[in-house]
C-alpha cells in the first residue's frame, strides 16, 4: 500500500508538471501573437512605403515591435524559470524600486507619446527585497496596461516612495 501511494502520488506530480506546462505554452503562443502581427503589418507597410517618411516610419514602429517581443521572450524565460520550482526566494535581493520605476518611465515613452499619454514619475528610494527580473516583469506589465487602456491625452503616473514600515508603488491612470 505505502508504494502504491507513493506511485500514485508522483504520478499527479507528473499530471501537475505537463498541465504546467502546457499552459505556459498556450499562454507564450499567445503572448507572442500580438507583437510578431505588429512585426508583419509593419514589415509589408515597409514593402510598399512610397516614401522616404513611411518607410522610415515603419522602420521606427518595427523596432519597437522587435524590442517588445524581446522583452516578452524575456518574461517567458523568466517564467519558466519559476515553473520548474525553485524557490524564487534563493534569487532575492534588495532592489530599489526607483530605478525600476524610472526605467520603465524611459522605455514605456515612447509608446506612451504615440498613444498621446503624458508619462511621469514620482519616484523616491523605496527599498525592497525580491526578485530584481520579477519585480521588473510587474512593473513593465502594470504601466504597459495603464498606457494601453488610458485614452488620448491623458496622464499616467508611475511612482514609489518608502513609508513607515512598509514600499508603495502605484501607477495612476
Amino acid at each position: 500500500a505505502p508504494l502504491l501511494t507513493a506511485l500514485n502520488r508522483l504520478l499527479e506530480r507528473m499530471r501537475e508538471a505537463l498541465n504546467l506546462e502546457r499552459h505556459f505554452t498556450a499562454d507564450a503562443a499567445h503572448e507572442l501573437r500580438t507583437p510578431l502581427a505588429a512585426i508583419r503589418a509593419n514589415a509589408q507597410v515597409m514593402q510598399g512605403a512610397r516614401s522616404p517618411e513611411e518607410f522610415s516610419g515603419a522602420a521606427a514602429e518595427l523596432l519597437i515591435g522587435v524590442d517588445r517581443s524581446g522583452r516578452l521572450i524575456e518574461q517567458l524565460l523568466a517564467l519558466a524559470r519559476l515553473d520548474t520550482g525553485r524557490d524564487v526566494r534563493q534569487r532575492f535581493t534588495v532592489v530599489d524600486l526607483a530605478t525600476l520605476v524610472c526605467a520603465q518611465a524611459e522605455e514605456q515613452q515612447p509608446f506612451a507619446a504615440r498613444r498621446q499619454i503624458q508619462l511621469a514619475t514620482h519616484a523616491a528610494t523605496a527599498m525592497v527585497r525580491g526578485d530584481r527580473d520579477l519585480l521588473d516583469i510587474l512593473l513593465r506589465n502594470l504601466a504597459d496596461n495603464a498606457i494601453r487602456y488610458s485614452p488620448p491625452r491623458s496622464r499616467v503616473v508611475l511612482s514609489c516612495a518608502q513609508r513607515e514600515d512598509c514600499v508603495e508603488r502605484m501607477i495612476k491612470d
